[in-house]
């Protein structure tokens, strides 16, 4: 590991810095890069530093984590061997930061918790490392540096950490932002295997809400694992490490990066890339979520090349075939943002994110309640009231005739007015009868 104090490479197991005796006090940094010596804050500090809303005390050794990412883009999700940063614990970096501890360091950067003067809070330093055999920092480096910058600038979202400043004291150029105490991503997995249903869902749509509003302000990732995802208090899930990410007008094609382990099939291959990169990488996440951490070959380049070929050209074994507990429809979400063709996925993240809010806790698909439209109401409306009307018409019947009492009726004699003898005393009877 790296000694805290003079920065030199030492063996972990002896407990103590092979270069200037100072002992190992391990804990863990979420990052997941290297275990460093924790000091607090800074000396005679007696009160807590509330950071992101947590609350720190000094000395405590638990501390916390930065939410910078800090590997090189082509290294895997596995910590790669760190190397001292440019500061030292304990010196004062320009008349405003203190630097408390080391955090992590990669290809690309360092990254540090700081005590902020002005401020009064601790906050996290990257500082861009210097290529040791230019004495310099390389260009790739710093152009990458202000990308990060530039790019997570633009998107403002509670899932998405935010950068504060960029600034150089003493020619070491730095960004800072607020410090977050808790795991990233990789850590949580290394340490559980996985996680349940109900909160891998909580934290994908976390996640994807995050990736949303990046690609609504035109960036995109590229490097999206569970490494560049924070963890912070109550599960907070934010996206870090824009370094590598590009927006959508500077796509081109002809150049492969991000991480062999959670490259799309697309950008594996070179071509230009979008959101649906950004997307087939978020499968990858919510599948080892919930089925583990899927192996890094061990060994050379070449071995991880090589899983991502078989990856890209087989695919991956559906999550319910790993492990039976996933529902369908949260099986059948990872299988279409894990199509090798683009085209097949998710087209955006928006429509990620409304099809993981069809699905309940328990990743079944949430039963939708049939809606009418007004129109179809009015008919329904008409035809019923028709129907009523109809039934109470035919139900009437033909009228029945009402029953009198029988009536006796007494026929006298008739009074022949025709002035025809002949009718009087021949008509009498037959009218009689016929009355």
């Amino acid at each position: 590991m790296v000694c805290p104090i003079c920065g030199q490479l030492s063996s972990l197991a002896s407990g103590r810095c092979t270069a200037c005796g100072a002992a190992f006090a391990q804990t863990t940094i979420a990052t997941g890069v290297v275990p460093f010596d924790t000091t607090g804050l800074p000396p005679g500090a007696t009160f807590g530093a509330t950071i992101n809303g947590t609350t720190g005390q000094p000395g405590d050794p638990s501390g916390g984590t930065t939410s910078l990412g800090t590997a090189a883009p082509t290294v895997g999700d596995t910590p790669p061997i760190a190397t001292a940063g440019p500061l030292k614990v304990g010196q004062a970096f320009g008349p405003r930061y203190h630097i408390i501890k080391l955090l992590g360091a990669g290809g690309m950067g360092a990254v540090y918790q700081a005590w902020d003067a002005e401020l009064s809070v601790a906050v996290a330093v990257k500082v861009i490392r210097v290529d040791r055999r230019r004495g310099s920092v390389s260009v790739e480096a710093e152009k990458r540096f202000k990308n990060e910058l530039l790019l997570a600038r633009q998107v403002t979202h509670k899932n998405v950490v935010r950068i504060h400043d960029l600034g150089e004291i003493d020619g070491v150029k730095y960004i800072t932002m607020s410090y977050v105490q808790g795991d990233d991503l990789g850590t949580v997995l290394r340490r559980e295997g996985k996680v349940p249903i109900a909160r891998a869902l909580h934290l994908a749509r976390q996640i994807a809400a995050g990736l949303e509003a990046a690609h609504d302000a035109g960036v995109v990732h590229r490097d999206l694992k569970p490494r560049n995802i924070m963890v912070g208090a109550d599960d907070l899930a934010l996206i870090m490490d824009f370094g590598i990410s590009a927006s959508r007008d500077e796509m081109v094609s002809g150049t492969v990066v991000g991480t062999l382990e959670y490259m799309a099939p697309e950008q594996s291959k070179g071509e230009a890339v979008d959101a649906r990169a950004d997307i087939y990488a978020f499968g990858l996440i919510l599948y080892e979520m919930l089925t583990g951490l899927r192996g890094t070959p061990s060994g050379s380049a070449q071995a991880r090349i090589d899983a991502m070929k078989e990856r890209i050209t087989d695919g991956l074994p559906p999550a319910r075939t790993i492990d039976p507990s996933v529902p369908d429809a949260l099986d059948a979400l990872i299988t279409r943002c894990l199509e090798r063709d683009p085209a097949a996925r998710f087209e955006t993240a928006g429509d990620l994110v409304k099809a993981l809010t069809a699905l309940d806790d328990a990743g079944e698909l949430i039963p939708i309640p049939t809606r009418v439209s007004k129109r179809v109401l009015t008919a329904a409306a008409g035809a019923v009231v028709a129907l009523m009307i109809g039934t109470w018409w035919l139900s009437r019947g033909p009228a029945i005739p009402v029953q009198h009492e029988a009536v006796s009726v007494l026929i006298a004699d008739f009074d022949n007015r025709a002035g025809d003898r002949d009718f009087s005393g021949s008509l009498e009877q037959p009218l009689g009868i016929a009355l």
